[in-house]
């Protein structure tokens, strides 16, 4: 008896795997879209159809929650490969590959983009946690602490900052462009578990949406200033726009905690600030300005927040989107349908995170 259990076991495990199967078709249109076989994600919304860090680092994080294991494979591979030079130990991932102006398709710019650099170290720890390779993890802190070495520095009475890249953000009198939307807080929580710094880095984080929010908006780009903290900046880019975006959205992903609902508190009043009737394309925390129409983008990003602050426009907002006609076909709108299908698959249940950044999947998709 017990010999025919051992040998029935397998076949009722997978029999159950397969009963708990829960088709992803976005994802899978998704991948279809911008997924090469090799691993390359296209931004096809680009005349020359670059490959930016960014996108593969979302990607990576859509194929992990998906246990879509091919796909997250051959993407660090080809990332490792390509943007990397092959060894993540002596240099961050290029930001921009794609067709030269020589006519062959290699590194564009060198410089690395420290949003996907810390989405990338928390794909390849969570795969390594998840998936039980070894190697992924150690890959994951390589990482982090390149970027501890790179990307980050320490103001005076500013703390540790998180620049967006090694090259072109320090300024002269110690002075530093950073931007809100490049650290979300359960990346930092998880990469704390590999350094502390991370945690100061969260901290400063916060101290970086109290100064630069204003009537609830957030800038896509603020200044740390040594002597004197965060401080917002002049100019467009002291606007919020498509950068902005994201801190709604990485803010409410966030499990609860202190630090999550200091921050929604002083994000509530976009809601009052901005139209009944659309989502503004830009918003100035200076002034309280708000213009344009949003589009796919703003809409999905604002989501989950407005699930929180707002449930009745949440609600109205929901009803316009769906998994199936999240994704473009043609596959032009790389950037409205990745925020899309982040904010949609944990709307839906698919993945949440913990007070310390662990990803938590919801039923593992169907592959097709």
């Amino acid at each position: 008896m017990g010999r025919l259990i051992a040998l029935l076991l397998p076949c009722f495990l997978s029999a159950v795997a397969v009963a708990d199967c829960r088709p992803w078709p976005a994802w899978v249109a998704f991948r279809q879209a911008y997924v090469q076989a090799d691993g390359r994600v296209i931004d096809r919304s680009l005349p020359d159809q670059p490959t930016v860090s960014e996108a593969s680092a979302y990607a990576a994080f859509l194929a992990l929650v998906a246990d879509d294991r091919p796909t997250f494979y051959a993407i660090e591979r080809w990332v490792l490969a390509n943007l990397a030079a092959g060894d993540l130990g002596a240099r961050l991932p290029a930001w921009r590959w794609g067709h030269r102006d020589d006519g062959h398709w290699d590194v564009i710019d060198a410089n690395s983009a420290s949003d996907a650099d810390l989405w990338l170290a928390y794909d390849f720890l969570e795969a390594g946690r998840l998936w039980g390779d070894t190697r992924l993890s150690a890959l994951a802190r390589q990482l982090a602490m390149r970027i501890l070495d790179e990307e980050v520095v320490r103001l005076d009475k500013v703390g540790l900052i998180l620049l967006p890249g090694p090259k072109g953000f320090l300024r002269e009198g110690n002075r530093a462009v950073v931007n809100p939307s490049y650290a979300p807080p359960f990346v930092l929580s998880r990469l704390a578990t590999i350094d502390s710094r991370y945690l100061e880095l969260a901290d400063s984080h916060e101290q970086l949406l109290k100064n630069s929010i204003g009537y609830g908006f957030v800038p896509d780009w603020a200044e740390a200033v040594a002597g004197v903290g965060y401080q917002p900046i002049v100019g467009e880019d002291g606007r919020g726009s498509y950068n902005a975006i994201r801190v709604y959205l990485w803010l409410a992903l966030s499990a609860d905690s202190p630090a999550r609902r200091r921050a929604v508190e002083w994000l509530r009043p976009f809601v009052e600030q901005v139209p009944s009737d659309h989502l503004p394309e830009w918003f100035d925390p200076r002034t309280g300005l708000s213009g344009g129409v949003g589009g796919r983008a703003h809409i999905a990003a604002l989501l989950p927040f407005l699930k929180i602050v707002a449930p009745a426009r949440y609600a109205a907002l929901r009803a316009q989107m769906n998994d199936e006609a999240s994704i473009a076909p043609d596959g032009q709108r790389y950037y409205g349908d990745v925020l899309t299908l982040i904010a949609l698959a944990a709307d839906t249940g698919r993945y949440r995170f913990t007070l310390d950044g662990r990803l938590l999947r919801g039923r593992v998709p169907c592959h097709s």
